[in-house]
C-alpha cells in the first residue's frame, strides 16, 4: 500500500460533492487524528484525503501522515486493492490547528464502497486523556442537533464547506425543552469554524436543555459533540445531527 501527495494537481482542483467529510479535524499541540479505511468491494479503490481548512483552504501549517510530511501540500492519494484496509495517523506541530477531513474518491470509485472509522486523541505529558470517535458529518441546509448546557456540561458543534463557496448567511435558532425559541442569530458563514453553544449564546439560563436549528443558504457539513469537564479533565463523545428536509 502507498499514497502520496501531488501538489501540482491539488492547485487546480477541490474536493468533489460525493467526499465523505469529517466537519472537525485537530492536530497538533497534544492532538493527533487517526482515520481508518476498507474498501469493501470487488475493485481496487483510489482517492484523496483532503485536509483543509477555513473555505477550502490549505492547511496553514505543519502536518504529517504515518510519519511522512505533507506540510505545504493538498491533500495525500490513497490507493486500497479490493477487501484491503489502512490505518492513517495526522500528526501537526507544536500549535492545536482545526480543521476538517474530506475522503474524496476517484472518478469510478465510490464512497459507498468504503467503510470508515475516525477518531481523534488528546495527550498531556505523553499521557492519552481523551479520545473521541465520530462518524461522517451529516451535510444539508437546514439540519438540528439536541443542546444540553449546565454545570460541568457543554454541547459544541464545528460546520465546515459543502463544496467552496463564497461567503453566506447562517441562522442559529435555540428551543428549549418545551420548544420555545430562545434565542437566535444571523452569522456571516466565511469558513469552517468550530465553538460552543454557551459561546454562541452566553446568556442562556442553566441548566439549559433543548435543540439549535442551522439553516443556511448552502449546503455544508455539521459535527456536533458534548463535552463533560471538571477540574484537570474533559470527555468529548459525538452525538449525530438531523437534516431536516
Amino acid at each position: 500500500m502507498r499514497y502520496a501527495a501531488a501538489v501540482l494537481v491539488a492547485i487546480f482542483v477541490a474536493p468533489s460533492a460525493h467526499a465523505i467529510t469529517f466537519a472537525q479535524f485537530a492536530i497538533g499541540g497534544g492532538y493527533e487524528a487517526t482515520l481508518m479505511l476498507s474498501n469493501t468491494s470487488s475493485f481496487d479503490w483510489s482517492g484523496k484525503i483532503w485536509v483543509r481548512q477555513g473555505a477550502d483552504q490549505r492547511w496553514a501549517g505543519q502536518w504529517s501522515c504515518n510519519g511522512q510530511s505533507f506540510s505545504g501540500y493538498d491533500y495525500l492519494l490513497v490507493r486500497l486493492p479490493s477487501k484491503s484496509s489502512l490505518k492513517l495517523l495526522f500528526r501537526g506541530d507544536a500549535q492545536t490547528k482545526t480543521g476538517y477531513l474530506k475522503v474524496d474518491p476517484d472518478m469510478g470509485s465510490h464512497e459507498s464502497d468504503l467503510t470508515v472509522a475516525y477518531f481523534y486523541s488528546y495527550y498531556s505529558g505523553g499521557r492519552l486523556v481523551n479520545l473521541t470517535g465520530s462518524g461522517p458529518s451529516e451535510d444539508g441546509d437546514t439540519l438540528a442537533f439536541p443542546v444540553e448546557i449546565g454545570p460541568g456540561i457543554d454541547t459544541g458543534y464545528a460546520l465546515c464547506p459543502y463544496i467552496g463557496t463564497p461567503p453566506f448567511q447562517v441562522k442559529l435558532t435555540l428551543f428549549d425543552h418545551q420548544g420555545q425559541q430562545r434565542a437566535s442569530t444571523t452569522i456571516n458563514y466565511t469558513g469552517h469554524f468550530a465553538e460552543f453553544v454557551s459561546q454562541r449564546f452566553p446568556n442562556l439560563p442553566q441548566p439549559f436543555i433543548g435543540h439549535m436549528v442551522v439553516e443556511a443558504q448552502w449546503m455544508m457539513g455539521l459535527e456536533v459533540l458534548r463535552m463533560e469537564y471538571g477540574q484537570g479533565w474533559f470527555l468529548l463523545t459525538s452525538t449525530p445531527a438531523k437534516w431536516l428536509p
